[in-house]
């Protein structure tokens, strides 16, 4: 399961996401500066693949994945590549084009089901989804996105209830956050902050892209109990200037 949510302010946009796996995966690496083709990038890294499952470059660009649990995959586990390595890949892009560029059907087709979530200022946000056989490129849903490997249907009204409740105050940073790190009727399966026997939320991320710079926080914990660690932040460039 994960949980992501953004919204679009007059500056720019935010983006969070809840990391939920299962409780015998390698932890993950904390964000750090990447820099991969000329282009500055912020993630976090899989213990397990060294992929990521979101991103900020200093483009503005972030993207976010979610796995698709329900997509009828043709490969199996041990044979496809890891999805969180095609994020990592694509952190470089300047724009929301490049990413649609760059995520061909025969490069998608070494991957097991997702769906990559892809913003930029002063665009619609992309969903670009993939069942193991076909893509589908799309202007994204309303949050919150929602992944389950158990109930989706379930997870999906529960989180989208309580988004409807939490999100929308007068604060939506502070409205956001609090929803990532909410339990509604008590910690559980459907949860935002997720919690099983064999599976928990791993992490909050929190994205920040303004005019001037781009901003990562981070939460290694479940995010009813971690606080968020200091910004990690890169000034904005753009593409214009990168092209000259």
């Amino acid at each position: 399961m994960c949980t992501v949510t953004w919204f679009a302010s007059s500056e720019g946009f935010e983006l969070f996401s809840n990391r939920d796996e299962h409780r015998l995966r390698l932890g993950e690496h904390v964000p750090r500066e990447y820099e991969q083709h000329g282009t500055r990038f912020l993630a976090p890294r899989d213990g397990d693949a060294g992929g990521t499952w979101i991103s900020v470059n200093e483009f503005g660009v972030a993207l976010c994945l979610l796995n698709n649990y329900q997509a009828q995959d043709v490969l199996s586990a041990e044979l496809a590549r890891s999805r969180g390595l095609l994020v990592l890949a694509l952190a470089d892009c300047k724009s929301l084009d490049e990413v649609s560029a760059r995520t061909p059907v025969d490069e998608l087709a070494r991957h097991r089901g997702f769906r990559l979530l892809a913003l930029e200022s002063g665009s619609e946000p992309r969903l670009i989804e993939w069942d193991g056989s076909r893509r589908r490129e799309s202007r994204a849903p309303g949050a919150p996105l929602v992944s389950s490997s158990v109930d989706l249907a379930g997870a999906e009204r529960a989180r989208t209830r309580i988004y409807r409740e939490l999100a929308h105050g007068g604060d939506p940073r502070a409205a956001h956050l609090a929803y990532h790190a909410s339990h509604a009727e008590g910690p559980g399966p459907l949860s935002v902050c997720m919690h099983r026997p064999d599976a928990a939320t791993r992490s909050l991320t929190h994205v920040v892209v303004a005019p001037e710079r781009v901003g990562m926080r981070h939460g290694a914990g479940a995010p009813c109990r971690t606080p968020l660690g200091d910004a990690l932040q890169l000034g904005r460039r753009s593409p214009i200037s990168a092209g000259s």
